[in-house]
Order: structure tokens, then C-alpha cells, then sequence
């Protein structure tokens, strides 16, 4: 959740660059669901080159953007299912999301290109986990709000032509788990993988068509699938390591109440012997 994102004033943006962003001062501990102010409540815009740029587990598309001397950062464009439906960043965030799809097409691999672009995004500093392209101070636009390129760029994708500003908004599914405002990815809950991993079993719909009800990525789907399938023997081996666990106790018990009958039955037999019965009251 993001509960000051109605404090980001989305009607101007402040020009910059990206040796500017790296110089501000971050914070020494973010905090985990309110924005720092005045960074976080703006909306930069800056002019770079487009190095390389991948989609996340959390199916954030992560973009790497260079300044002409060369200093890095990273730009984010969220999946619009793993924002609230009441987020004021929805709308612009769904449009550049479904546009840079089209013409990028991300995959889980770091595609590298060189495309001058210019963007529009809202500040956020994340905590440095060893992200490809982080800035010093872990400074990032974060969402994205758009994102133009023009010629004299390679386009990723061969025949995909020049893309242009994005437009066109997706519809967001309501039945994601949404993360906290630096939680940097989503925490999928053991129920909803459950559920979520019985449809795939199921295979009455494609990966693509539960990735896209959902909004876990395809690949993050079949990982779930795959340690699914390759649990399930050990599931029948607990079971059956349990019956036969269950069957030498049965059969232990058995012979110990046969022991116990045989001991008895001596008992009787010597005290009828010795006449011992005789002083038993």
C-alpha cells in the first residue's frame, strides 16, 4: 500500500538529470510505508539513454538508464495489478505499462539496447540489494508516468519499428496482493499459491491465461508448478512410510500381548504347582 501517494502532485514535473538524483541525500532508514519528503512527493523528468532493461520476479519491469557521462539508475514500471485500484498513479502507470509491452516485449532476461529516452517518474529511494544499474543513494523513479523515445535509438526487437509515447490503459485485476510502498516486491501468501498452483494442475487454462487473472508472471508460475509436481512423491512417501510405521506397531503390540498371555499362563502353571493359589485371598 501507498498511502501518501495522494501527497505527489502529478499536474507539474521538475526537470533534472540523473547525476542530480544520485547527489540527493537518502535517507538513513526508508520507511516502510510513507513517502520522504520532498524527493518522493515529486515528479521528475530527465532525459537519458536506455541501457538494458528486464521484468522482475515481482513482474516490475525494471529499466537501467545511463546520463551521457555515463552514471546509471534504475526506472520502474509496475504491474498495474500489484497497485491499489484507488492508487492516483494507475491510470498513467497502466498506459506506459501496456505500450512499453507492446513494443519491448520484457522477459525475465536483461535485454540490452541503446535508446534515448525521456521520462517522467516519481521519486522513491530503495534499499541497495545489489539491484543491476543502482544509483549510489538507491534513487529511482518509481512508478514511471511516461515515457518517450524517438529516432537514432537501436529498438530492441527486430521489426518492431520506432516506438512513440505510451498509451492505452490495461485492466487491473483485484485479486493480487498488493506490496507496501518499499516492500520491492509482492509477498504471495501460501493460500492464494495454493489455489493459484491448483489451476495450473487443473490445466483447464493456460499459463497465459492465469498469469494474466492473477498477475504473477509465467515463468513465477511455472516455478510454483514444477516444485508442485516435484513434491507430490514425497507426499505419497510420507504416507506410505507412516502406514508401515503404523503396521510394525500394530504387529509389535501383537506379539507383546502373545508374550504376555504365554508369561501368564506359566504364572498359573507354577503357582498351581508349588500351591501358592491356596494362600491368595
Amino acid at each position: 500500500m501507498d498511502p501518501d501517494a495522494h501527497l505527489v502532485d502529478q499536474r507539474t514535473d521538475v526537470p533534472t538529470n540523473i547525476v542530480q538524483l544520485r547527489a540527493l541525500s537518502a535517507p538513513a532508514s526508508p520507511p516502510p510505508n510513507s513517502r520522504v519528503k520532498p524527493v518522493e512527493t515529486t515528479v521528475w523528468s530527465l532525459d537519458a539513454i536506455l541501457l538494458r532493461y528486464t521484468q522482475e520476479d515481482d513482474s516490475d519491469y525494471h529499466l537501467v538508464l545511463a546520463d551521457t557521462g555515463g552514471p546509471t539508475m534504475i526506472a520502474k514500471i509496475p504491474s498495474p495489478t500489484c497497485v491499489d485500484l484507488s492508487s492516483p498513479f494507475l491510470p498513467a502507470m497502466g498506459a506506459v505499462r501496456t505500450t512499453f509491452t507492446a513494443a519491448f516485449h520484457p522477459t525475465i532476461s536483461f535485454q540490452r539496447v541503446n535508446v534515448k529516452v525521456h521520462v517522467t517518474g516519481v521519486g522513491f529511494f530503495d534499499f541497495k540489494h545489489g539491484q543491476s544499474g543502482v544509483a549510489p543513494n538507491a534513487i529511482e523513479l518509481h512508478p514511471i508516468m511516461s515515457i518517450q523515445w524517438g529516432s537514432g535509438g537501436a529498438t530492441p526487437t527486430p521489426g518492431s519499428g520506432t516506438p512513440g509515447p505510451m498509451t492505452g490503459t490495461p485492466a487491473p485485476d483485484e485479486g493480487t496482493p498488493a506490496p507496501s510502498v518499499r516492500s520491492g516486491s509482492v509477498q504471495y501468501s501460501t493460500a492464494f499459491k495454493a489455489r493459484v498452483v491448483q489451476d495450473l494442475l487443473r490445466e483447464n487454462k493456460t499459463i497465459a491465461q492465469i498469469a494474466a487473472e492473477t498477475g504473477v508472471h509465467p515463468n513465477q508460475l511455472g516455478k510454483w508448478k514444477a516444485l508442485a509436481v516435484a513434491g507430490l512423491p514425497s507426499l505419497f512417501d510420507r504416507r506410505d512410510a507412516t502406514e508401515d510405521l503404523k503396521a510394525r506397531h500394530e504387529q509389535e503390540t501383537s506379539g507383546l500381548y502373545a508374550e504376555i498371555g504365554r508369561l501368564t499362563t506359566q504364572l498359573a502353571w507354577l503357582k498351581k504347582k508349588c500351591g501358592i493359589e491356596h494362600f491368595e485371598r
